[in-house]
This record gives structure tokens, sequence and C-alpha cells, in this order.
């Protein structure tokens, strides 16, 4: 089964109360503003993949920019390198096919590889919070997005951000 944005505490606490299953796949926001490598070490220990999503708002910050430009990439590049060199997920959707085409080119470690200093720059990036959910609300049961609104779709109340409407 897929788990979405779920903790360390979560995994523990509730798929283990509830599941038959154990998970096989974890899909949290994970980039280098928010790397939980707690989740991950413990996603990787457990055998559970993890899939990272995040990058739009992280394409003008300026360490992402200035790797980028070093390895004549893009920010987006360097993010989806950075979660596959990581040993993570990354599932990128684009409905363009030269952005298609970039992603496809992260995935050949001859034509972009972040060497240590690169990874060390982008481990310093970790503000650890959340920019799309505030993950306290599953506790309760209670998804909230940040700047959200509600909308109701397919007969059920669902909360998104602003900027996806």
């Amino acid at each position: 089964p897929l788990m979405c944005k779920i903790t360390c505490t979560h995994i523990t606490t509730h798929t283990h109360r509830y599941a038959k299953i154990e998970p096989a796949v974890n899909q949290l926001e994970l980039h280098p503003l928010r790397q939980m490598r707690e989740v991950q070490s413990y996603c990787q220990e457990k055998g559970i993949a993890v899939i990272g999503y995040g990058t739009e708002m992280l394409a003008n910050h300026t360490a992402i920019r200035e790797i980028a430009h070093k390895h004549r990439s893009t920010p987006f590049q360097v993010i989806l390198r950075w979660r596959i060199q990581k040993g993570m997920v990354s599932i990128p959707r684009s409905t363009h096919w030269e952005h298609l085409r970039e992603n496809l080119l992260v995935t050949n470690s001859n034509l972009l590889h972040l060497d240590r200093g690169d990874m060390e720059v982008l481990k310093a990036l970790d503000e650890g919070r959340s920019f799309y959910w505030q993950t306290k609300n599953l506790e309760t049961g209670v998804v909230k997005a940040s700047n959200s609104t509600s909308k109701k779709r397919h007969g059920r109340q669902t909360k998104h951000r602003e900027d996806e409407l």
C-alpha cells in the first residue's frame, strides 16, 4: 500500500494497529528544505520506498540556482538528482516535452552528478518544516494545506492550496 505524508510515529502507531499489509511506499514532501532524515532512515531500515515531492518553491533558491549553474542544469534537475543520489524515488510531472527530456537526463550520472560539496550545501538547507501540509493535523484525521480553501469534489469536501485551484 501507498502511504502519503506519514511520519515515523504514524507508521509505527497507526499502520501496525490497523493495516494487515506492511507499507511498501511512503510519499512525502521531501526536498532540500524539508529532508525528514529520521523518516528516510526509518523507511530505509524497514524496506519502505520513499517518494519525494515538492520542488516548485525551490526554483529561485540562491544555493540551488548556484549548484544548477555550476552543472549547467536547472534547479529542478538539481533537486531530482539530489533525490536520486539520496536513494529516493521521484516522479516528476510535466506536460512540456523539454521538461520531460530534462527530467530524463537527470537519471544519467555521467550528465549530472552532485559532488560531496553540493550535497553538503543541500543538506545544510534543511528547515525542518512543511511547505505544503500541516502534518500535526494528521493525528486527528484532519488534513489542512497551508493557504488552503475548501472545494467540493466527487461528493467529498477537500482542501486545496490556492495556487492549485
